[in-house]
């Protein structure tokens, strides 16, 4: 996935490893979710803010503010209610980014 306005920087899953990060066009990759197992292609950038990823692992949802260096969970691997997420997508608001 390409950031949004960088052509230089892209992102990739590797299914059962993590996020990588390249930021010369893909010449060179650095893992970015060494904090969080994010994988599978359950990631998304935030177009309104392109230096936001977040991503689903099986703890929950994450976002890095910071193009993946660092991460904070935003929710818990479970909905408000209890019920187990199991395998959801992430989709960014178009609208709120908080969402």
């Amino acid at each position: 996935m390409m950031k949004p306005g960088d052509p230089s920087t892209l992102y990739a899953s590797a299914y059962g490893v993590g996020l990588f990060r390249s930021r010369d066009a893909g010449e060179h990759w650095t893992y970015v979710s060494a904090n969080v197992a994010i994988n599978n292609g359950k990631f998304a950038i935030d177009p309104l803010h392109p230096t936001w990823i977040y991503g689903y692992a099986y703890d929950g949802l994450h976002r890095s503010q910071d193009e993946g260096d660092t991460w904070t969970t935003l929710m818990q691997n479970t909905w408000p209610d209890g019920r187990s997420m199991n395998s959801p997508q992430v989709y960014v608001s178009p609208h709120d980014p908080q969402v």
